[in-house]
């Protein structure tokens, strides 16, 4: 019986250490420090898995993480519970890519650009909106490289891995384009039952973010326009995924290597909330808010 137990104990702990291999090899330690990194930027509304529908496929699925900062802050609301305050929010919908042995790179125009480096989604009038973009001054865009495509390579000594995709930074953008499309909907749905008294949330700016674990290149062409790889942090693509269901096209899609999320974030932070505009214009824009809420 003694013999019994210790062989079972044996095959046990052999099993529990090839299923802890599978969960490293897996993106879920990724996706573990990930979340790490999240919590020491500061911020506090962190959703894993979060859901959102897929109207292509009409069936629910996930992101790998919602995370978002509201300015004026809940604290700030709470200190101010009686009075009416504008509010404007940050949504990063971040998708998380661990591929140690893939590369990306990226192909573009050092002097060409995107269209948007964000991605704004409004929930109230049109004449409001107008007024937010009136008073704000003018934002001086991070700098963030603009590729005009890319390439996905496995690195396999010449040999690609089978069962490999070489599709993933596509599959990503999808996800992200769709995932967004949900929480715009779910946000617009949801302002439209806020009763009049709650303070609204003037403008929510969505940022796509996919997090990678691997190797990312820009390509470079020299004077014999030979290519030579250059290594990179982080890049932005427009949203090119459309269908009969998704065909906004407007803003872009960050790629960014994880090891730089945290400066990452600090620079978006600092772009969101330029000379703290949502702030220094409370009164103004109640005022608007009013206005608008009457034409109704």
């Amino acid at each position: 019986m003694k013999l019994f137990m210790s062989e079972n104990n044996v095959n046990n702990e052999k099993i529990k250490k090839y299923f802890e291999k599978k969960v490293r090899e897996s993106g879920h330690t990724f996706e573990g420090s990930i979340y790490k990194i999240l919590e020491k930027c500061g911020f506090s509304n962190i959703r894993r898995e979060e859901f959102y529908y897929d109207k292509d496929e009409n069936k629910g699925r996930n992101i790998d993480f919602l995370t978002f900062e509201t300015n004026p802050s809940f604290g700030d609301r709470m200190k101010n519970w009686s009075q009416k305050i504008m509010s404007a929010q940050i949504r990063f919908v971040i998708e998380c890519k661990s591929l140690p042995n893939h590369a990306w790179i990226f192909f573009g125009n050092e002097d060409d650009e995107s269209d948007f480096v964000h991605n704004g989604e409004f929930l109230v009038d049109d004449d409001l909106v107008d007024f937010i973009f009136e008073k704000i001054e003018a934002l001086n865009e991070p700098e963030i490289y603009f590729a005009s495509t890319h390439a996905e390579y496995i690195y396999a000594d010449g040999e690609k891995p089978k069962n490999c995709k070489d599709n993933n930074l596509y599959e990503a953008s999808i996800s992200l384009t769709k995932a967004i499309t949900s929480q715009v909907e779910e946000l617009q749905q949801l302002s439209k039952r806020m009763p009049a008294d709650v303070s609204p949330l003037s403008v929510v700016f969505f940022q796509p973010v996919i997090v990678f674990g691997g190797h990312m290149y820009k390509a470079i062409n020299d004077e014999t326009d030979q290519v030579h790889l250059s290594e990179i942090d982080l890049v932005k693509i427009r949203r090119q995924y459309v269908s009969d269901k998704y065909r906004k096209l407007v803003g872009t899609i960050h790629i960014v290597s994880w090891k730089k999320l945290d400066e990452y974030l600090k620079m978006m932070r600092e772009y969101y909330w330029h000379d703290d505009w949502i702030k220094k214009y409370q009164k103004e824009l109640m005022e608007q808010f009013e206005k608008s809420l009457k034409k109704k």
